[in-house]
């Protein structure tokens, strides 16, 4: 995802904290649909890469509240779908990116792949890579070769992402709208309140032009809290987050640029 000013989801984009451990399918842990139904994993108990056969489609909403007075809003709905196959991979789709605000029009979709080299308890690790498509103009716009890492201690979780947003077109791509390189390292913290609820917060650190680091940095900061739930074997995350995008850059602290979003999400064993 990403293909608008995404910049709150990035605490918990679905190609990352919605990964699911996903319901046991029978033979492995779950014989009967009534298992399917009751399992259930916190949030930050899952798996960054959906396990084989999980799939979830989720939609992500943005409000991107107008720094300037005379302004309007930036309104814009991205649709996508993440799939678990072969144990250690996941493809993360955005088929629909919408910019609702007018005009309206259809975004620049994305496609993404990531695979698990790690995966144990308190530490995961793995690489993704994103390529970006272009609406209008050339058809391939960009890529953004990734890593990530994830750590958890009892109902906590620390999970560090580092991307390179490449345009190798010109034409702005990905979360920063870079039109050369960039780079971008989202840190987000989760705390599980109890089973079905969560708090996190969100930072780290961004270039929108490597080539211009010390004018274009800037070290976002967000706050989510979120409700998950297991209805008869549908896990459904409803996540809203509160950012400053560009809380802290070369001009000082800017708390003039803020960001409302909303994740939802459903997912099923196929």
């Amino acid at each position: 995802m990403g293909a608008f000013a995404v910049t709150a989801a990035l605490v918990l984009s679905p190609a990352v904290a919605l990964a699911q451990a996903g319901a046991p399918a029978p033979g492995e842990g779950g014989t009967s649909s009534e298992s399917e139904d009751t399992f259930f994993l916190p949030l930050t108990e899952r798996r960054f890469v959906l396990p084989s056969r999980i799939l979830l489609p989720y939609a992500v909403f943005v409000d991107e509240l107008p720094a300037e007075p005379e302004a309007s809003n930036f309104l814009a709905l991205n649709l996508g779908v993440l799939f678990g196959f072969a144990g250690r991979w996941m493809v993360d789709a955005v088929f629909a990116p919408l910019v609702l605000s007018e005009p309206f029009h259809y975004g620049n979709p994305e496609l993404g792949l990531a695979y698990q080299i790690v995966d144990s308890r308190p530490f995961e690790l793995g690489v993704m890579g994103r390529a970006f498509f272009s609406s209008t103009g050339v058809v391939f716009a960009g890529v953004e070769p990734g890593a990530f890492m994830l750590f958890r201690s009892g109902h906590a979780r620390l999970d560090v992402r580092a991307f390179l947003p490449i345009s190798t077109s010109g034409q702005p791509v990905g979360v920063l709208g870079v039109d050369r390189v960039g780079l971008r390292v989202p840190v987000s913290g989760l705390y599980q309140l109890n089973p079905h609820f969560h708090v996190g917060v969100n930072t780290g650190v961004r270039f929108s032009d490597l080539g211009e680091a010390s004018d274009t940095f800037a070290v976002p900061l967000g706050v989510t809290a979120g409700f998950s739930t297991n209805i008869h074997g549908f896990w459904i995350d409803v996540i809203p987050f509160f950012s400053f995008p560009a809380f802290y850059g070369k001009g000082g602290v800017n708390t003039d640029m803020v960001e409302l979003s909303l994740i939802l999400d459903f997912s099923k064993n196929l």
